[in-house]
């Protein structure tokens, strides 16, 4: 081969390897400074690359509002369910299956399929009732808490602390109230915390700058443009030699 054709096949690898060169170039300058960029802390909020991964947040399952009647306007309460996660406001408090919202003398009843979660005004955890089977609630702001189990109505005790049957002959409202949708900045929020435990950009950066983003295909790629560049630091000394002019 002479040396001419040798330039020639010299460039082209070049040309084909500078989006490769580039890209490990900003993903390896990145990693080095991984704690500069805070690259770790930094999570990813983009929908795009959890389909990529493969990756996809809760789904929201249920939710149910309730009016709390605040000191100068009515506020609303919000419990979700996020696949088993079950949320109140932008709160995680258990995991479960969501059946509704009630109010007590002291603040608040998360009901659940299983059981009751006694809450503050706050949302803070007072106390736990088990209700096994818990079918619909009445959310009705006045007391006591109904609850139809197994067909069955049951009130709490004035003291909060056991079911008893109720007088009343029937619930007043469905488990969740599915003609009112879970506000939007109470979703995002949700998602939000979501993300912080997904990914950061020091794991995309790691698998931008192994191929591993792209898949088996994505390392075998960079183990081609790897093998490349080697060959073109080899071509190129071998030329740099037959064209440095020969001293006498």
């Amino acid at each position: 081969m002479n040396i001419r054709s040798l330039i020639n096949i010299h460039q082209k690898i070049g040309l084909s390897a500078i989006i490769i060169l580039i890209i490990l170039s900003v993903t390896g300058i990145a990693l080095n400074h991984t704690e500069f960029f805070s690259l770790k802390k930094q999570t990813v909020t983009q929908q795009w690359l959890y389909s990529w991964y493969g990756l996809k947040l809760p789904e929201l399952k249920q939710q149910a509002s309730l009016e709390t009647g605040g000191q100068t306007k009515s506020e609303t309460l919000w419990a979700s369910q996020f696949d088993t996660d079950i949320w109140v406001n932008e709160k995680r408090v258990t995991q479960g299956e969501l059946i509704g919202l009630g109010v007590t003398s002291f603040g608040y009843a998360l009901v659940l399929k299983q059981n009751t979660l006694l809450l503050s005004p706050e949302l803070e955890l007072i106390d736990m009732l088990n209700n096994p089977n818990a079918e619909r609630v009445s959310i009705k702001t006045q007391k006591p808490l109904v609850l139809a189990i197994n067909n069955e109505l049951w009130q709490l005790n004035p003291e909060l602390t056991d079911w008893i049957r109720s007088d009343q002959t029937t619930t007043d409202q469905m488990p969740a109230k599915q003609n009112q949708l879970l506000p939007s900045e109470i979703k995002e929020k949700i998602e939000n915390n979501y993300y912080q435990q997904g990914l950061n950009w020091e794991r995309v950066m790691l698998d931008l700058h192994s191929g591993r983003l792209f898949g088996p295909i994505g390392v075998f790629i960079v183990d081609i443009f790897a093998l490349l560049l080697i060959v073109l630091s080899i071509s190129g000394y071998y030329i740099y030699r037959k064209r440095k002019p020969q001293r006498y």
